[in-house]
């Protein structure tokens, strides 16, 4: 049974129906047999155990998102937490979104205004040594 239900996870249904057995053979077992009890408490660990390997697995390969779940949880001293800056009743940006004409007009007036268009654009050719500009040579 206790291969059973290491190789079930600690999944008791799964493990009682591979050895054939009644589940509540099992809860007897967990209630009279002191040993049996010290193992059954010590699967959970197991099953964590098993979830860390297949996540070091996933971020070897390179999984992008297996990654950042492992920073999430293992990194929050070095800030790798999600800020949900949400206060309720209020809009959340949507960056995507198009802006508004109020929107755009509170930007520029917050930039000082769009840029002036350039008029008139003055080619300037290879300075000949003389320091004479080409309006002159002509």
């Amino acid at each position: 049974m206790a291969k059973a239900l290491v190789a079930s996870l600690g999944n008791v249904t799964q493990a009682t129906a591979k050895c054939d057995i009644d589940r509540t053979t099992h809860y007897l077992w967990l209630n009279t047999d002191p040993d049996y009890k010290a193992f059954c408490e010590d699967l959970p660990e197991l099953e964590v155990d098993f979830y860390e390997t297949a996540l070091r697995k996933l971020i070897q390969s390179g999984n992008a998102v297996a990654t950042i779940f492992a920073l999430k949880c293992k990194g929050k001293d070095r800030d790798w937490i999600d800020h949900p800056d949400i206060t309720p009743g209020v809009n959340i940006l949507n960056l995507n979104a198009p802006l508004t004409e109020i929107e755009k007009d509170d930007l520029l007036q917050e930039l000082g205004g769009l840029p002036k268009p350039v008029k008139e654009v003055k080619v300037l050719e290879a300075n000949d040594g003389n320091n004479s500009s080409q309006e002159n040579k002509g």
